[in-house]
């Protein structure tokens, strides 16, 4: 089984939300396990039975109402709110031990800025071990999403990636006690979907823009399953 984890970020413009929703409930797909998380003022449109709902990050409020919701995922770490909202490897660490606390699945989202980072293992591992610091749990996912790969069309270099990928599952194997559920992220859609899926060790992906566009979201569960 493969996992598709559909990030919605700003949202769906509400003049296609509708058509979105409707084509999406007729998708078929045995082998793929779909997530979809919709910025907080769609969640309540996403009623699906077809796939699981997640939610894009959470603060001490939020995740006190995500259980009056049918929430299963929850993504964190992600680069914009590490920019955005200065958030170090300690408070995402805290926010995985909570969600984890609620019987929710974390997304940690890790990734290098630079292309040309002399160093990624490094910037990896340090999100790695900080942010799953006393966390013992295969229910932890871990998106592997180089932040320079976000909407630029380009993608790591296939070998690189693969070692990439082993590197992580052998440092999560150390950190959590188990090999978790890898995804990758960045720049996946409908023409680097087919190169991605030459890598066996990689369970899935985590699509942004390019799941916003029903169609491309088609294309893209075409090709996986």
């Amino acid at each position: 089984m493969k996992w598709i984890i559909s990030n919605h970020k700003a949202g769906i413009p509400i003049c296609q939300l509708s058509t979105y929703i409707q084509e999406l409930n007729h998708l078929s797909y045995p082998n793929i396990q779909l997530v979809i998380c919709p910025n907080d003022y769609q969640l309540s449109y996403f009623k699906g039975t077809n796939y699981l709902l997640g939610c894009q990050n959470i603060d001490s409020n939020k995740i006190k109402n995500l259980k009056n919701l049918p929430i299963h995922y929850c993504i964190v770490g992600h680069s914009d709110d590490r920019e955005q909202y200065h958030e170090t490897n300690s408070v995402i660490n805290d926010k995985i031990k909570k969600l984890l606390q609620n019987d929710i699945y974390p997304i940690l989202c890790i990734g290098e800025r630079c292309k040309e980072e002399p160093d990624i293992k490094a910037i990896l591992k340090q999100e790695l071990v900080e942010g799953l610091k006393d966390i013992k749990s295969d229910a932890v996912i871990i998106a592997y999403e180089p932040v320079w790969a976000i909407q630029s069309g380009d993608i790591p270099n296939r070998n690189k990636l693969i070692d990439i990928i082993e590197w992580i599952q052998t440092i999560c194997n150390e950190v959590l006690g188990t090999i978790p559920t890898i995804l990758y992220g960045g720049s996946v859609n409908q023409e680097t979907i087919s190169i991605l899926e030459t890598i066996p060790m990689l369970n899935g992906y985590l699509v942004g823009s390019a799941s916003l566009e029903i169609n491309q979201l088609k294309k893209i569960i075409e090709v996986v399953k």
